[in-house]
């Protein structure tokens, strides 16, 4: 082959593989997505990160600690912002010195912050803030437990507080009367065999269910749901008997409604801690009515987040494996969200991950021996996909799909996909690098592959200098609607003037 010749397909070579890289990088907008409203909060450079609450369709309140110091201690601003995203109140509240915000919940027209103080690694002594949203009227309450624990769960239900967490390495759950101020633990939790796994509030009938796992003394293992009145009196308890070789790993339940209550998760096989399957199972009046079981699979969509061409692969090993009469056992980690109707069915949202490792360097304390030492620590959970699965009130699988994630890589395992929609079409939506990225649905057919909306700006001539990810994220907020947040450094065209800002932007589903 001529020098000329090996040029020249080497610069078709090239060229292709500009184009297919600039092919790539097309994005294409979901006209499904809107972004009417915006609202942006100045930075000082010494003040703590802003925090966001919903009070669903009442609006936010959004709140920081400042470097501001009053009389034994330092100054919070909190603002009430309502759907359009349009300040109604804003007050500062003088809260004591090592004050630190660890959770938050909405309930009947308040907000509950629950802030902790710097007093050593487990807490027995906590504050609680209430805010009315409509007055912005405050109460503060000092919550004395009695005994040293680690909180992990906090919800209001009625004038009752839910504190969940672990004493001594074991579960515990306890109750606070705002009326009264009088302390409840409840009994049956403190088991060195069970770990608390969730706290489920349903204000409109004041009650709520706490999910625990449970082992048989065949050491598999179960999720029991007990579920008690805003007094703490324990009106039902569910135990589900997975069979003997059936480890459920994993639960999530819809509310209580006329004794009725549907529970779904991951499961595996007995003394194993990865995930096979999904399971549902519905209790009647404390009756298990069923629980079902399905492999991934077994399920229609669950490797669409593949390549074709890897997908095709992964589904001839099953067809083969199926012919056989053999079964595809395959292990999967998979964080388990809540159980969300949509239209008349269950549906449960799940994001399959796994841990991802970095190899370093370190140096032994004895270098006589004169070489680097090689180790792996994680350096995230990297996110594959989401997988939504419908169930009918028989707990049979009428659809399933999944929505290719691929881009986050996280220190924290949390909820990245948001789900919204009817029977008729679901929106599949989560925020990356500045831009809400989503996927249409309806069933098992994609209506509308993977689109991009970069977060809108203020103005028109504002140009995004820099935009922190660790800080930015996407949640739900009432109906169709999210709230997109973050912190931009913004420039103006023309102009060498900077703001840096928090901001939130309102997103629409129509």
């Amino acid at each position: 082959m001529s020098l000329r010749v090996y040029l020249a397909l080497l610069l078709s070579c090239l060229f292709s593989a500009i184009m297919a890289q600039k092919n790539k990088i097309i994005k294409r907008e979901a006209s499904y997505l809107e972004q009417p409203n915006r609202i942006e909060f100045d930075i000082n450079p010494n003040d703590q990160d802003f925090i966001i609450v919903t009070a669903e369709d009442k609006g936010l309140i959004v709140f920081k600690e400042t470097a501001e110091r009053g009389d034994k201690g330092f100054l919070w601003e909190f603002n009430h912002v309502d759907t359009l995203l349009e300040k109604r109140w804003s007050k500062n509240l003088l809260l004591p010195y090592g004050s630190f915000y660890m959770g938050h919940d909405y309930s009947l027209g308040n907000v509950f912050i629950l802030l902790g103080t710097v007093s050593g690694r487990s807490f027995n002594e906590f504050s609680l803030l209430g805010l009315n949203i409509q007055s912005g009227d405050t109460i503060m309450r000092t919550v004395d437990i009695g005994f040293p624990v680690n909180l992990n769960e906090f919800e209001v239900v009625g004038d009752m507080a839910i504190f969940g967490g672990y004493a001594n390495y074991r579960p515990v759950v306890l109750l606070y009367n705002f009326e009264t101020r009088k302390k409840t633990v409840l009994p049956g939790f403190y088991n060195n065999r069970s770990q608390l796994l969730d706290i489920k509030t349903n204000d409109a009938d004041r009650n709520f269910s706490v999910l625990m796992t449970d082992k048989f003394r065949a050491k598999n293992q179960t999720i029991t749901i007990k579920t008690f009145n805003d007094e703490g009196k324990l009106i039902q308890r569910n135990i589900l008997d997975p069979g003997e070789d059936k480890n459920l790993i994993y639960g999530q339940t819809a509310s209580l409604v006329d004794g009725t209550q549907y529970l779904s998760g991951t499961y595996a096989v007995r003394r194993s801690s990865y995930s096979k399957g999904v399971y549902v199972a519905k209790f009647t009046d404390n009756e298990q009515q069923y629980l079902n079981y399905y492999l991934y699979s077994e399920l229609e969509n669950f490797f669409s987040y593949m390549s074709a061409k890897r997908q095709t692969r992964v589904k001839e090993r099953i067809k083969r494996r199926r012919i056989k009469g053999k079964k595809v056992r395959l292990n999967y980690r998979l964080l388990v969200h809540d159980v969300v109707k949509l239209g008349e069915n269950n549906v449960l949202i799940g994001e399959a991950y796994y841990p991802k490792y970095v190899l370093s360097t370190y140096y032994p304390l004895n270098l006589q021996y004169g070489n680097d030492r090689y180790g792996s620590g994680i350096e995230g959970y990297k996110y594959t996909h989401a997988v939504l699965i419908a169930f009918d009130q028989q707990g049979k699988v009428i659809w399933d799909n999944s929505f290719e994630i691929n881009d986050i890589l996280s220190l924290d395992l949390k909820q990245y996909v948001h789900v919204a929609g009817d029977d008729d079409r679901i929106v599949l939506l989560y925020m990356y690098e500045g831009e809400v990225r989503s996927k249409l649905i309806e069933g098992n057919e994609v209506l509308e592959g993977k689109t991009y909306n970069p977060i809108k700006l203020q103005f028109e001539d504002d140009i995004i200098e820099s935009e922190l990810e660790d800080v930015s994220g996407l949640e739900e907020w009432y109906g169709n609607s999210f709230f997109a947040y973050g912190v931009q450094r913004i420039l103006k065209e023309g102009d060498r003037r900077r703001r840096e800002i928090f901001y939130v932007n309102k997103i629409v589903y129509n």
